[in-house]
C-alpha cells in the first residue's frame, strides 16, 4: 500500500467495530492478539524438474529437508512443498497459472525452486498464487526460505515483548534513506512515549510493552538476503509494484506471528503515517478475523505457541464473529512424489476439489442471534464503513509518495 490511502485502510479496519452489535469488542490491542491467536498463512513452495532435468542424488537430499521443515508435516515453518514432474504431473489451476506467468529464463533453469505467497483472492473471487521468490534447490537457498539473520531478530524481539519491529529498507540513495530513516526512528519515539495502550480488564502475568524497535537493511544486507528482500518487493502484487519503487527507502512494520501491516516508501515515511500504524497496532483488536485486517504473512521457522506460555486472550473471550470465518482458498495441492523414487515413474497427480465453504444452519448463538442475522449485520456495517471511507477520501487526500 505504498501509494494508496494508509489512513483509511486502517480506518477499515479499526471500524470492525460495527460489528458491536454481535461481539464485545476485545480489548487486547491488535499486535498482542496477533500473537496469540492468529495462525500464519502458508506459503506453497514448488520443486519442478522434468525428465531432462532431474534431481540430483544431493538435490533430493536437499528436498527432503525442505520438506522436513514444512509446518504441514510437524516442522515449524509456515509452507507446504509440492514436488512437480513436468512430463507427468497434472497441477491445480492455480499452481499451473503461477509457473505459466514465470519467465521463459526462470523456465529454463531447471530444476527450480519456486515459491509463492500463500493464495490470495481476486476481485471476482478466484484463488490466485503470486511468486515471491524463484531460484536453483541448493541447502544455501533452503536456509534462505526458512530463516535469515534479520527474520531471527525479528521474532526474538517479537518474543521479548517488542509491540512491532520495523524493518528499514534503504533505498539507492543513501542521504535521503538516512534522513528517512531518521524521521522514522523519531517518530516512533514519539509513539512510544504518547500511546495508551487499552487498559486490561482482567489480571494476567502479561506485560504489554510500548516498544517499537528498527532493524536496517542495508544495501548490503539486501545482497545477504536476497529472499527476504524479494519478498518485501513482491508483496504487493498488480499494476503498482512495490518493485517499481526499489530504489527509494522503504519500511515495514512487522507484528504478531510475522505479519506485515504494508509497506512504506520515500515520502510516506512520514508522521502522519507512522503515528497511525502505531495507533493501529496498539488499538483494541475490534476485528478478530484475520483476514479481515491488512496485511501478509512472512515465511518464519518458529513453533510459536512453544514460546507463548501466558495469554490475554481466553477462549471464552473469541466470539462468534471469529468463529464465522471466511471462504477457504481454492485447494492447490498436487500429489507430492516421493523424492527417493525413480523420476520417470512419478505418477500424474489428480488436483484436489476445491475446499467447500461451511454452510450455515441457522443455528441460534448464546445471544439468540442467528448466523444468518450475524453475516447479514456484519455485511450491512461493511458496506457502511465503504460510504463512510468514500466520503472521508473526498475531503482529504492522502500525503503518501
Amino acid at each position: 500500500m505504498t501509494r494508496k490511502i494508509v489512513t483509511f485502510v486502517l480506518l477499515a479496519a479499526a471500524s470492525a467495530a460495527i460489528y458491536a452489535p454481535v461481539a464485545q469488542a476485545c480489548n487486547v490491542p491488535v499486535f498482542r492478539f496477533g500473537l496469540e491467536r492468529w495462525i500464519p498463512d502458508i506459503y506453497e513452495v514448488l520443486v519442478i524438474h522434468d525428465k531432462k532435468n532431474p534431481l540430483s542424488d544431493e538435490q533430493k537430499k536437499t528436498l527432503q529437508t525442505l520438506q522436513a521443515l514444512s509446518s504441514e508435516k510437524g516442522g515449524a515453518t509456515n509452507i507446504r512443498v509440492h514436488t512437480i514432474h513436468l512430463d507427468t504431473d497434472k497441477m491445480a489451476a492455480p499452481l499451473q497459472a503461477l509457473w505459466d506467468a514465470q519467465s521463459a529464463q526462470t523456465k529454463a533453469s531447471l530444476p527450480l525452486l519456486l515459491v509463492s505467497f500463500p493464495t490470495r483472492r481476486a476481485k471476482d473471487g478466484k484463488a490466485f498464487l503470486h511468486a515471491a521468490w524463484a531460484g536453483p534447490l541448493t541447502p544455501k537457498a533452503v536456509a534462505q526460505i526458512a530463516n535469515s539473520p534479520m527474520r531471527k531478530k525479528i521474532a526474538e524481539k517479537i518474543l521479548d515483548g517488542a509491540t512491532a519491529v520495523w524493518i528499514f529498507r534503504d533505498g539507492k540513495d543513501p542521504v535521503a534513506s538516512q534522513k528517512a530513516y531518521e524521521e522514522l526512528k523519531k517518530q516512533l519515539a514519539v509513539a512510544e512515549k504518547t500511546i495508551k495502550l487499552p487498559v486490561q480488564e482482567k489480571e494476567s502475568s502479561v506485560k504489554l510493552l510500548l516498544d517499537f524497535p528498527v532493524l536496517r537493511l542495508s544495501r548490503e544486507g539486501i545482497k545477504a538476503e536476497p529472499f527476504l528482500n524479494a519478498s518485501l518487493l513482491e508483496s504487493e502484487p498488480g499494476p503498482d509494484p512495490l518493485s517499481d519503487c526499489a530504489d527509494q527507502p522503504m519500511a515495514f512494520p512487522v507484528f504478531g506471528r510475522g505479519r506485515v501491516l504494508f509497506a512504506f516508501v520515500g515520502a510516506g515515511i512520514n508522521e502522519e503515517n507512522i503515528i497511525d500504524a502505531c495507533d493501529f497496532l496498539t488499538g483494541p483488536c475490534g476485528c478478530q478475523i484475520k483476514a479481515q485486517n491488512p496485511g501478509w504473512d512472512m515465511v518464519f521457522t518458529v513453533k510459536w505457541d512453544d514460546h507463548i506460555t501466558d495469554t490475554l486472550v481466553k477462549d471464552e473471550d473469541i466470539t462468534n464473529v471469529e468463529l464465522m470465518g471466511l471462504p477457504s482458498a481454492t485447494a492447490v495441492t498436487v500429489k507430492t512424489t516421493d523424492p527417493t523414487a525413480p523420476l520417470d515413474k512419478t505418477p500424474a497427480a489428480t488436483p484436489k476439489a476445491d475446499t467447500p465453504v461451511a454452510q450455515s444452519t441457522g443455528k441460534q448463538d448464546e445471544s439468540g442471534l442467528s448466523a444468518l442475522w450475524i453475516s447479514a449485520i456484519a455485511a450491512g456495517g461493511i458496506l457502511l464503513m465503504a460510504l463512510l471511507i468514500g466520503e472521508i477520501i473526498r475531503r482529504k487526500k492522502s500525503n503518501i509518495g
